[in-house]
């Protein structure tokens, strides 16, 4: 897709990568829901699959936008606490 003003586009790759940050935040909130449900066992696998799906569109979503040197940093370290969270509940990736 062209976007014929360059503004837009920044603005748009700018909210890109809150909504990216964001989403990795729900990938790790509901890891730690899943990992504090050690009694149920449906809990636990409905919020570690919910996990999974914010794992998957963040990495997705990440091919798309042009993230700043800074925000690549973070990304890549919250991206890679994610990862541990969900193969610490058992999620092969």
């Amino acid at each position: 897709m062209i976007l014929p003003d360059p503004e837009l586009a920044r603005d748009l790759n700018r909210q890109g990568a809150k909504f990216l940050f964001a989403d990795i935040g729900t990938g790790l909130a509901f890891c730690e829901i899943a990992a504090s449900s050690d009694r149920d066992k449906k809990t636990r696998q409905r919020n570690r699959g919910n996990a999974r799906k914010a794992y998957d569109a963040v990495l997705k979503l990440s091919e798309k936008l042009a993230l700043t040197s800074e925000e690549k940093i973070v990304f890549d370290e919250k991206v890679a606490a994610l990862k541990r969270a969900l193969q610490a509940l058992g999620e092969v990736l």
